[in-house]
């Protein structure tokens, strides 16, 4: 996925979105890293990662996720890498990874909502036994955890590369109508 639009367009946009987040306490949300990571002249926009990253050890907001207004988390991270092309700039989202996760009740009985879209995936090499996983599992996914169920994956739905922004709005829409304002 390329915009037309330089790195740093990318991450105030990206930042502004996150700014008019309302599942997100208001005193919150300009509280995101964004950070150049020393390869290949690539951006992590990050909140509530994991300190595998390096970029927790750097800025401790980084590996804490937003506490959502009515209950929940909601953990982010997108990577971003600037294309220069002549006399302009393009910027491709490379992967992301969005999770909310300990979701208060709800009537959909969603517990938790997981959408990754990884830069690479491993595959072959006995990776998929060790997941238990199929082989076929799709690169940009969908996770839908029930609060009823017992299994990991409860539904796993194949959806191709989607914009995080869109993400986040769409996200933002579905807990402020289930949850109120």
């Amino acid at each position: 996925m390329i915009k037309s639009t330089s790195v740093h367009e990318y991450v105030q946009l990206f930042k502004a979105y996150v700014s008019r987040c309302g599942a997100i306490p208001a005193e919150d949300r300009s509280s995101i890293v964004a950070k150049p990571v020393k390869r290949r002249n690539i951006w992590l926009i990050a909140r509530g990662i994991s300190g595998d990253k390096g970029l927790a050890e750097m800025d401790p907001v980084a590996s804490s996720p937003f506490e959502l207004i009515h209950g929940g988390r909601l953990a982010l991270e997108v990577r971003v890498r600037e294309i220069r092309q002549r006399a302009s700039r393009a910027t491709e989202v490379i992967a992301y990874r969005f999770s909310c996760s300990e979701l208060p009740r709800n009537p959909n009985g969603i517990e938790c909502l997981r959408y990754d879209k990884p830069e690479a995936q491993r595959r072959g090499g006995d990776w998929d036994k060790e997941l238990g996983d199929n082989p076929r599992h799709p690169w940009a996914h969908l996770h839908v955890n029930f609060a009823t169920s017992t299994t990991a994956n409860d539904s796993r739905l194949p959806t191709g590369r989607v914009c995080p922004i869109l993400l986040l709005r769409a996200f933002d829409f579905w807990y402020c109508s289930t949850f109120g304002e």
